[in-house]
């Protein structure tokens, strides 16, 4: 049996045995509502669909934009080796929301 079939079949041999030792008949619509209340393979998917949606709507929302500085010492030396230019340097990028 697949794994969705064998605890469904599991949970309606189990209701079906209790209604057995019952004296008072349970109607079908009872006895479903009550398996599909406490199926645990049910709930875990019900809460993987929630976590889901919730994933989704987080998705849909903008990033926080992003700043990058970079601050440093620059030298220049020609084919010589010889220094041939110095100086200071100030990088800033702002990264967009995409």
């Amino acid at each position: 049996m697949t794994s969705f079939v064998r605890p469904l079949f599991f949970t309606i041999t189990t209701a079906l045995a209790a209604v057995g030792h019952a004296s008072i008949p349970i109607p079908v619509n009872d006895l479903v509502d009550r398996i599909v209340a406490h199926n645990p393979e049910r709930a875990f998917y019900l809460a993987e669909i929630d976590a889901a949606r919730t994933g989704d709507r987080l998705a849909s929302r903008w990033s926080n934009p992003e700043l990058s500085l970079e601050l440093g010492r620059k030298r220049v030396r020609g084919a010589a080796g010889v220094l041939t230019g110095e100086g200071h340097r100030l990088g800033c990028v702002r990264h967009p929301n995409l």
